[in-house]
């Protein structure tokens, strides 16, 4: 019966000043003290951990004089257990608390990086997760898939909602906190599909999605389905990839959000590496978004002012000394 424990003390002190006509966030002190407790046992077959952690954070606001304390207390505990030699499942449970960051509480001017005018709330809480998680993987002969589903409770949830005002010729973002859900899955799977003289061919695909929803609506910026799938030729030194990068269109939006398209981007790339025994030295180059596509990336700010990058090629060395 092995087992590993791990216990510590963090500390952690933050002091923020940003200076100009840009600042949207005033001088603020941050101080922050963690405790925590880590554990894991294997029991036969079985893996399980738990952990334990308590954190207080302090937030001082420089200009008005408030100062907040936050104490948080977080848990968690799983384990795995593997059924075969290829196959093993697992899951979690777990209950954070995490206290509203400088920006949440204290912001109030002109955000120019995303074009918005944001407004912090110093009467925001502790932000309360309960959630469980689930996962199964099987890994034989080449090839593996894995599914991991996830469902999480938040008590006054923080986030960001564009309001209808208007400030300094800026939209008006609120931090707000309400109750939410959040459940999606993620799937990933891959496999060697054939040798072709000194080549490798291997495929993979990662499908993501995620569903969250406040007790009064849809949540702002939150990503659609996502597919990511490829093909890989490998030789010792040579590999070539292509890829396809899809993200399904977006409906289910807040108030004052704008839905977004579907999109598909192919992506190329190849990587060299210098012969044994010379320099460790990689050459790559790529291609991103052959074909040129607009796409807008829900999760963005600033989607629907500018798209992601149209066709780019981009070039790199890396070498080990």
């Amino acid at each position: 019966m092995a087992g590993l424990a791990a216990h510590g003390v963090q500390y952690r002190k933050r002091d923020f000043a940003a200076i100009g006509e840009e600042a949207f966030v005033p001088p603020t002190q941050t101080t922050q003290l963690g405790i925590y407790s880590f554990h894991e046992k294997e029991i036969g077959d079985f893996h399980v951990e738990g952990a334990v952690r308590f954190e207080n954070t302090q937030q001082e606001n420089s200009v008005t004089g408030e100062d907040l304390s936050f104490d948080a207390f977080s848990v968690s505990a799983g384990g795995d257990v593997h059924l075969s030699d290829a196959v093993r499942v697992g899951g979690t449970v777990y209950r954070t608390e995490r206290a509203p960051t400088t920006e949440e509480l204290f912001s109030n001017g002109p955000h120019l990086a995303t074009n918005q005018f944001e407004l912090g709330d110093a009467t925001l809480g502790k932000e309360v997760s309960t959630g469980i998680e689930a996962a199964i993987r099987h890994r034989e002969d080449g090839h593996f898939t894995t599914v991991n589903l996830f469902y999480t409770d938040y008590k006054d949830y923080i986030f960001e909602v564009e309001t209808d005002a208007e400030e300094d010729g800026l939209p008006v973002f609120q931090y707000m906190a309400d109750d939410a859900k959040f459940y999606g899955f993620e799937v990933q799977g891959g496999m060697d599909v054939t040798t072709l003289g000194a080549w490798d061919v291997k495929v993979d695909a990662l499908a993501e999605y995620v569903r969250a929803k406040t007790d009064s609506g849809n949540l702002p910026r939150i990503p659609p389905l996502s597919i990511l799938t490829g093909v890989d030729f490998e030789t010792d030194r040579v590999r070539l990839r292509a890829e396809l990068d899809y993200a399904a269109q977006q409906t289910k939006v807040s108030a004052n959000e704008l839905p977004t398209d579907d999109f598909a981007l192919v992506n190329v790339f190849a990587n060299w590496k210098a012969p044994a025994g010379a320099q460790d030295v990689t050459l790559s180059i790529s291609m991103h978004n052959v074909f040129d596509s607009e796409a807008r990336q829900h999760t963005s700010f600033l989607k629907d002012l500018v798209p992601l990058p149209g066709r780019n090629v981009r070039f790199s060395i890396r070498s080990a000394f």
